[in-house]
Parts: C-alpha cells; sequence; structure tokens
C-alpha cells in the first residue's frame, strides 16, 4: 500500500486571506461606465488599430470619459489564415486626451486567444471594463478590468504609464467558491460542493473536472488538464480521493505524450477504460487506464486519428494509515 497525504478541512480553511483593497479598487467597484461618448469614440475609432488579414471585428467595447480624459477597449477579431485555421481574437485599448483629441497611450494589438491550433489563450489582457478612476492636472488614474483581473494604471501627461494597483480576480473568485463549498463538499460529501471546492483549490489551468462516487464515503476525482480552452490536446490528468468527514488525498498527476493533429476542430481527449473499484474494509483498490484519443469534428464530417498515448492506474490505499 503507498503512503498518501491527507488535506483536512482545517487545512484548508487556514490557506485562506483577507483579500486587501487600496483605494482605486473601491471607486472602480462603485463607478459606472459612461459608454457613449461621442468625442471619445470618434477620436479612437479615427485611430483603431491597422489589421492584415480579413477582419471580422475592430471596435470598442467598453469606454468611459471624464471630463479631460477618456479610456475605451478594442475587441479585434481577424482571419490572419486565409480560412486554414480559426479566428484570431486581439485586445487593445487607447487612453485620450479629450481637449487636445490626441492618443496618450496606448496598448496592443496583442493577442488573447491565437487561431492555430497551438496557440495558447492569454485571457489576462482581454479587457471587457475601463473607466476614469481620477483626473489630475497633469495625469490621469484609469481601472482595466479583464477576464482575470484589474491593474489600475498612471497615465501622465507625456504618455508614460505606471501600474500602482493590481489584482487577480480569478484567483479571488477560486477563493471565494472554496470557502463556500469546503464543509459541504467534505462533511456531506455533495458532489455540486466537491466540484466547486476541487476547481478552486486544484485546477489551475484549462481544464475540466468529473466525479465518480465510489461508496457513500468515498468520491473519485478526475481534472483533465488540456492545454487551451478549444482544439485541445491533454497535456495531463490529476486524480484525487475526497473522503467523507476527513479530507482529500492527492494520487497522481498523469503525463501525456500529445500532438495536435493540425486541422481546425480536432481534439485530443482522454478516454477512461477498465475502471474498477474494490473495497475490504479500510483497503482499497482503484484501477483503469486513460486513452489520449485524437478525433476531428467539425459538425459536418468527422475523423478518427486513434489513440496517441495510454496510460495505466492502479492506487492501492489503507485509508486507516492516513495522515
Amino acid at each position: 500500500m503507498e503512503e498518501y497525504n491527507l488535506v483536512t478541512i482545517k487545512d484548508i480553511l487556514n490557506e485562506f486571506s483577507t483579500i486587501k483593497k487600496e483605494k482605486y479598487r473601491k471607486v472602480f467597484e462603485n463607478k459606472k461606465e459612461t459608454m457613449g461618448s461621442a468625442k471619445l469614440e470618434s477620436i479612437v475609432n479615427k485611430n483603431l488599430p491597422s489589421l492584415g488579414g480579413k477582419v471580422y471585428q475592430n471596435s470598442i467595447n467598453s469606454s468611459d470619459a471624464g471630463e479631460r480624459y477618456g479610456i475605451a477597449t478594442i475587441d479585434i477579431s481577424v482571419d490572419e489564415y486565409s480560412g486554414m485555421h480559426g479566428l484570431t481574437y486581439k485586445s487593445a485599448y487607447q487612453i485620450v486626451d479629450l481637449k487636445s483629441e490626441k492618443i496618450l497611450s496606448s496598448f496592443g494589438p496583442a493577442t488573447y486567444r491565437g487561431g492555430h491550433a497551438n496557440d495558447s489563450d492569454n485571457w489576462s489582457i482581454y479587457f471587457t471594463e475601463s473607466k476614469i478612476l481620477e483626473e489630475k492636472k497633469d495625469s490621469v488614474i484609469v481601472g482595466l478590468k479583464s477576464r482575470e483581473g484589474l491593474k489600475v494604471i498612471e497615465c501622465k501627461k507625456d504618455g508614460s504609464t505606471e501600474t500602482i494597483e493590481r489584482y487577480n480576480l480569478k484567483s479571488e473568485e477560486k477563493e471565494k467558491r472554496k470557502l463556500e463549498s469546503v464543509e459541504k463538499a467534505i462533511k456531506d460529501l455533495d458532489i455540486d460542493s466537491i466540484q466547486s471546492l476541487m476547481n478552486a483549490k486544484y485546477n489551475f489551468g484549462i481544464g475540466d473536472l468529473a466525479t465518480k462516487k465510489l461508496s457513500d464515503d468515498l468520491v473519485f476525482v478526475k481534472i483533465n488538464n488540456l492545454d487551451r480552452s478549444y482544439d485541445a490536446k491533454i497535456n495531463s490528468i490529476e486524480t484525487y480521493l475526497v473522503i467523507k468527514g476527513k479530507g482529500i488525498i492527492k494520487l497522481e498527476r498523469i503525463n501525456f505524450n500529445t500532438y495536435h493533429p493540425g486541422k481546425k476542430f480536432s481534439t485530443v481527449y482522454p478516454r477512461t477504460r477498465g475502471f474498477e473499484f474494490k473495497q475490504d474494509g479500510n483497503k482499497i483498490i482503484i484501477s483503469g487506464k486513460y486513452e489520449a484519443h485524437a478525433k476531428m469534428n467539425d459538425g459536418i464530417s468527422r475523423y478518427d486519428y486513434g489513440v496517441q498515448d495510454t496510460k495505466e492506474f492502479n492506487y492501492k490505499i489503507d485509508l486507516s494509515k492516513l495522515k
């Protein structure tokens, strides 16, 4: 029997820390975007980024205007591969001096979601909200919210910028969900709470999670770690066991040797084969194998590329000896 370390409810609750909110985050949360400032949008629209390829979108998706300054974020989608791959999605923003009608500072366009199968996503630069937080004599304070974070920037008249506050909103949301779900997950073995807790505590990348109830006291958890959110391939699997009233043990990280088939709508995803669970008192065995299976499905035609890699698992656990 292998030895496993038990993470208890107390261990998980001790991980939490109070979120510190500085001055400008509070301003950001309490302020609404103006959206629809004709002068700001006119200036930005005259200075939209130049792009190569067939452009599907190149327009303002959030904006805010003060008395002197304005800020706008721009969402872009473009075909850079002449239809051979997916669209490329880019983000940009511009900070504007409304009186002189000049762009003080700009960012991008930068890719947050690539069109090629091997590209990785970067949601930290996909900006969804932009706000003017304070206008000073020689500078402006702006806030930019992305799908993953919030940053507060001071932009001076000469166009130089400095980040003065930064928050990882994705991490904060995970902490919140972890706190809300921990006791129900472990004490009651509630499946929804287990999924929420495991996603918050252990699912750090791009992937999905599946649970399998083995008995009244045990739930097996599998997290698929994928390389991206679409046309994805499996990189690794992490397995866990949730034990009612006690806690969580990590069983294993299984790494796969996989590659992208190279065509749009192709995925490499794991299939579970021959899963078995046996229990004799405190001693349990969980076994089976995973096959990394490649296929293409564009909604019209399908193609099976076969299995790229196979990994077996065999966990022998003595529940009475957990640390």
